[in-house]
């Protein structure tokens, strides 16, 4: 008997608590590393916050799970694997937050290759708590073997004992089987329910014997058990329900990543475009510059060869001048001679037959005279009119002069804008192409996102993964008729019917 009491005792006090340990260092682990796996993917807001609770809540669990682990190594060899998964934890803990920090100082890239790295203690993690749940799982099986085993000596001996015992008396012997038997084959009965996984079989306890103290260790293990299941079932639930947010939440960020990059290829070809219509726009302004300095240099010269044109023709008037004079003068010699004539015939009427031929002479000259003074007078007519001409194309030239010289000044004016049309063109090339430049880096920060969303997303879906595995390990145990009773340990009847999801 103290056999089997000692077999149950350790199941209750040593197995048991070792497998909630382990269970709850795995609901810890997960729920931290769904809020690692928040953190890398949330921004500074809300996202952030619910991550950094994610992370914290899941540390204090698997931290309190660890140093309840630790404090039941037995053995050096369980102190050192207990030791082992804290620091494979210790590790892990590490790069997940160095990986966080780098994330939240925008590279991305350092914190997936952390995040990647951080797998390896994670799954070392993983294999040696299942290592330890095989070995708990062993060992209460094996303690229920050699429960059943001495069990079934105690029975032998008991019958034995009956036999002997028969002789002596008959009412005896009933009551030493109703005594011992009966508790003792329900004592088997429930352990067999609980190692087939049936925490719903209710195990009753009367009296204060050595049977009935099996009894109530057995009931306190069921306990026990029906609470551990209980929460692993709620919490691989809450793992996995968490899994599915973020797969919906990686599908959205993934969507609007793939319409964020469609736009920006847009956009990185607009600029394209319109980097080479500015070119274009630069290269035209070059030229309009070049032949605007040309025109200007030709107007230069235009208004040059029209200041000489002046000159010349303040020359021509001047000389017009000295020719109006001349005539003048001419006009008057004539006139004077025309004088001299008259007198010289009217000297030789006076002379009667003697002056008539140089009466004659000095007619003729008196008309030579007059149709020089005419001649001079029609000279001097035509050269006014020339000499009005003249001034009035000295007025048109210098018109024209200071028109060339407009011409010129507006002719450089519109060089000088040409010239910071080109000079305005040339800068917004410069400014496009850091534009393109950014998109480009835009474009790579999308990519890198992307990358991003599919790690997550693979995450994800081995969290979703290993929460169905979970919850398939658990559903061995059922646990639909637990006792109100038990409600401080495992929760309501209702908190415990809660179905498994699929996967």
């Amino acid at each position: 008997m103290s056999r089997i009491n000692t077999q149950v005792d350790l199941l209750g006090r040593v197995n048991v608590p070792a497998m909630e340990s382990v269970s709850g260092i795995r609901i810890g682990m997960a729920q931290y590393r769904v809020g690692v796996t928040l953190s890398l993917l949330a921004d500074d807001g809300a996202g952030g916050m619910a991550a950094e609770a994610a992370r914290r809540d899941g540390l204090a669990y698997a931290e309190k799970y660890l140093q309840i682990l630790l404090d039941f190594a037995g053995n050096d060899d369980e102190r050192a694997i207990s030791r082992q998964l804290a620091e494979s934890w210790k590790t892990y803990r590490e790069l997940a937050e160095k990986a966080i920090a780098l994330a939240k100082a925008g590279q991305s890239a350092e914190a997936l290759m952390l995040a990647d790295d951080s797998a390896r203690p994670y799954d070392q993690m993983a294999g040696i708590l299942k290592s330890i749940s095989d070995s708990v799982s062993q060992e209460s099986a094996a303690s229920v073997v050699d429960g059943e085993q001495a069990y079934q000596s105690a029975r032998r001996a008991l019958i034995a004992v009956g036999v002997a015992a028969l002789l002596c008396t008959m009412g005896l012997a009933r009551l030493l089987i109703r005594s011992i038997a009966s508790p003792l084959q329900r004592a088997v009965q429930a352990a067999n329910h609980i190692a087939a996984g049936a925490l719903d079989q209710e195990i009753s306890v009367t009296g204060r014997d050595e049977i009935a103290q099996l009894l109530g260790a057995m009931q306190r293990m069921q306990h026990s058990l029906v609470g551990i299941v209980a929460g692993v079932r709620r919490e691989a639930e809450n793992v996995a329900a968490a899994s599915i947010e973020i797969a919906s939440g990686n599908a959205d960020l993934s969507t609007r990543t793939e319409a964020q990059a469609a736009a920006l290829e847009e956009t990185a070809a607009t600029m394209n475009e319109l980097s080479v219509t500015v070119q274009k726009n630069a290269d035209d302004a070059r030229q309009a510059s070049s032949t605007a300095q040309r025109a200007s240099a030709v107007a230069l010269q235009g208004g040059q060869v029209v200041e000489q044109v002046v000159q010349t023709m303040r020359g021509i008037e001047n000389s017009s001048q000295c020719i109006s004079d001349i005539v003048g003068t001419i006009d008057g010699i004539a006139f004077q001679t025309n004088i001299l004539a008259l007198n010289a015939a009217v000297e030789a009427a006076r002379a009667g037959e003697q002056g008539r031929g140089f009466a004659v002479v000095a007619t003729e000259v008196r008309s030579l005279a007059q149709r020089s003074s005419l001649a001079a007078r029609e000279t001097k007519v035509l050269i006014g009119e020339s000499v009005e001409r003249i001034q009035t194309g000295a007025r048109l030239v210098d018109r024209a002069g200071q028109t060339m010289q407009e011409i010129v000044a507006a002719v450089r004016s519109v060089s000088a804008i040409v010239s910071e049309i080109s000079q305005a063109s040339v800068a917004q090339s410069g400014d496009i192409a850091e534009v393109e430049r950014a998109i480009r880096q835009l474009d790579d920060a999308l990519q890198q996102n992307a990358a991003l969303v599919e790690e997550s997303a693979a995450a994800s879906e081995s969290l979703r993964q290993q929460a169905g595995n979970l919850l398939g390990t658990v559903s061995v145990f059922r646990i639909a008729a637990v006792p109100a009773a038990l409600g401080q340990t495992a929760g309501t009847a209702a908190d415990l019917q809660v179905p498994l999801l699929a996967g």
